[in-house]
C-alpha cells in the first residue's frame, strides 16, 4: 500500500527508469573519492573533504568523468559540458 505523500518518489523513480530504457540518460557509480556528493551525505576523512572543497564551495568544475558528455541548462538552450 502507499500513502499519498510517497507517491511522488514513484514518479521520479519511474521516470529515470524510462529515460534510461530511452537512452536519453546513463547513470554512472563514482567512488567516494571522486564524488564531491559524498561530501554532504558520508563522513569522509579530511584529505577527500579538502580534495572536495573546490567543487562545493563553486571555485573548481564538476568532475565529469572521460568520456561523458553533460547537458546542462535551459531545454530550449542547452549547453554541453564534455568529461575531461
Amino acid at each position: 500500500m502507499m500513502a499519498d505523500g510517497n507517491r511522488h518518489f514513484e514518479h521520479k523513480y519511474f521516470t529515470v527508469r524510462e529515460r534510461v530504457a530511452l537512452g536519453e540518460i546513463a547513470l554512472y557509480w563514482l567512488s567516494g573519492k571522486l564524488n564531491p556528493a559524498d561530501v554532504t551525505t558520508k563522513a569522509l576523512d579530511k584529505a577527500v573533504t579538502v580534495a572536495h572543497s573546490g567543487v562545493i564551495s563553486g571555485q573548481a568544475p564538476i568532475p565529469i568523468p572521460k568520456g561523458c558528455k553533460v547537458w546542462h541548462g535551459p531545454i530550449d538552450k542547452p549547453r554541453e559540458i564534455v568529461g575531461i
